[in-house]
């Protein structure tokens, strides 16, 4: 299963020595440093964790150091992926420290060093996360960006009746994924009994069993269909239980966002802001299925989602589930895949369907499996 980079909403800005707010050379700002010697650095700042969490990023402070120069500068964080162009950056080696500001205090720093020549421009990835166990925020950085290896092969879904639906969100993913790669390696399992809550599966010795054994690249959590709104923080409390349980095995956490029910579509709010604020307590990906239903729910209203009882999803519900799921994992796109879990469907309805699961997860942005 291949990936495809993203970066939502990147802001191009120009870094230029005599305008800045602040700039330092061993010079000083008088007499800005010969550029002829200069490289340049490209900075993507992810911080899509902080919102998530409650806080707000205003600023970022970059100061790139080599020998004795120092160039600094300060921008505003204008969306969750900003890009920020530093250039006239002396060649050699380059110390490049970064700082990330809140309303009224510094949320997190870090720094990276690196090689750029002449003439470079140097990718240097920054993201976000939250370390639950030091409760703070730490940033992460690549020099040279960060590699994009394979996304999750072996997949273990944890939920409930929203996850063994209509054959089993794990079939159907696993059908996907084969019709776009028949030679694709995918393993998936799901361990899902009616009406559970995390707290249910922490407790059962079962689910804990299968992720204590390890072997799962990834495994997804989905919280019974009204706590995330009823009771958020009690979700908090055993998405990080578990989280840590898959990452002592080896794993990687993830979330499957559930739906609105029927007769009550502003549940979406709260319901997508508790799987947002878990992914970025667990440092775990979202896969934004309630957004695509929402999407579909607004535009489409003709696609019947839902099954009778205006909650368990229908199979096209189910199918919809299963693009956006193939598109959080893979970073891909599902428009095109000719495989369908319904005869009925028509191909204009797994066109629409296909195309609301990969808008959703690009406008939430797709995880960088290199992080993870």
């Amino acid at each position: 299963m291949g990936k495809k980079r993203a970066r939502p909403h990147p802001v191009q800005l120009a870094f230029a020595p005599v305008v800045l707010l602040s700039c330092l050379f061993a010079a000083g700002c008088d007499n800005p440093a010969d550029q002829s010697g200069s490289s340049s650095l490209l900075c993507v700042l992810d911080t899509r964790s902080v919102p998530a969490l409650g806080y707000t990023a205003d600023s970022c402070l970059y100061r790139a150091v080599s020998g004795g120069d120092t160039l600094s500068l300060l921008l505003p964080v204008l969306s969750d992926c900003t890009e920020a162009l530093l250039s006239g950056v002396p060649e050699g080696n380059i110390e490049l420290l970064f700082t990330l500001f809140g309303s009224d205090s510094a949320l997190a720093g870090g720094s990276v060093q690196g090689w750029s020549g002449t003439g470079d421009t140097t990718l240097v990835d920054i993201r976000v996360r939250f370390e639950s166990s030091e409760d703070r925020f730490l940033l992460e950085s690549s020099w040279g960006g960060a590699d994009a290896p394979a996304p999750p092969c072996s997949i273990l879904f944890v939920g409930n009746s929203y996850t063994f639906a209509n054959g089993g969100l794990d079939s159907i993913f696993t059908e996907l994924v084969l019709s776009a790669d028949p030679g694709a390696d995918v393993h998936c399992e799901a361990i899902a009994f009616g009406g559970y809550t995390l707290e249910d599966h922490y407790g059962n010795p079962i689910t804990m069993g299968a992720i204590s054994r390890g072997g799962w690249d990834l495994v997804v959590m989905q919280e019974q269909s009204t706590r995330p709104v009823t009771d958020p923080e009690l979700m908090y409390v055993f998405a990080e239980l578990l989280g840590q349980a898959v990452e002592n095995s080896g794993g990687s956490p993830g979330f499957f966002m559930t739906w609105a029910r029927k007769n009550d579509p502003p549940m979406i709010v709260p319901l997508s802001q508790a799987y947002f604020h878990s992914g970025a307590l667990t440092d775990g990906m979202v896969a934004p299925v309630g957004l695509a239903w929402e999407a579909v729910r607004v535009a489409h209203p003709e696609i019947e989602l839902y099954d009778a009882d205006g909650s368990h999803p229908s199979l096209r519900g189910t199918y919809l589930t299963a693009c956006t799921m193939y598109s959080a994992v893979t970073g891909e796109s599902p428009e095109g895949i000719l495989y369908s879990n319904d005869p009925t469907m028509t191909e204009s309805e797994r066109l629409i369907l296909q195309e609301a699961a990969w808008s959703a997860v690009q406008e939430s942005g797709p995880p960088d499996w290199s992080h993870y």
